[in-house]
């Protein structure tokens, strides 16, 4: 879904049969890295998801979040920032993300 010119996101559903119903969930975030959506998720992003995807931690209260940044040879003021959130609820929720970013705009066509 996209939300405005800087954020969108999307809830990663299998296509397929699974062997057991799971709680797990799994999003795809894509921001403006300098964006007010940007900064937020780089700097807090639990308070970026009570924010912006309530899907993300329901009513949990209790949070426990890890973000690991991926490709740290791209600069420090990437242009565009994509970020997988797994969600597991429970007593306190426990959310592991891994975030991307980008050096040039992920808009452009290819080859511009």
């Amino acid at each position: 879904m996209i939300v405005n010119d800087d954020f969108a996101f999307a809830q990663l559903k299998p296509d397929g049969e699974m062997l057991y119903d799971d709680e797990f969930s799994l999003f795809l975030i894509q921001v403006k890295s300098d964006s007010e959506f940007g900064a937020l998720l780089n700097n807090d992003p639990t308070e970026f998801y009570r924010r912006n995807i309530r899907d993300i931690l329901g009513d949990e209260t209790d949070v426990r979040a890890t973000v690991v940044r991926a490709n740290a040879e791209i600069p420090a003021n990437p242009r565009h920032t994509s970020q997988i959130v797994a969600t597991q609820p429970g007593n306190s929720a426990t959310v592991t993300a891994v975030q991307y970013k980008y050096p040039k705009d992920m808009r452009q066509p290819p080859g511009s």
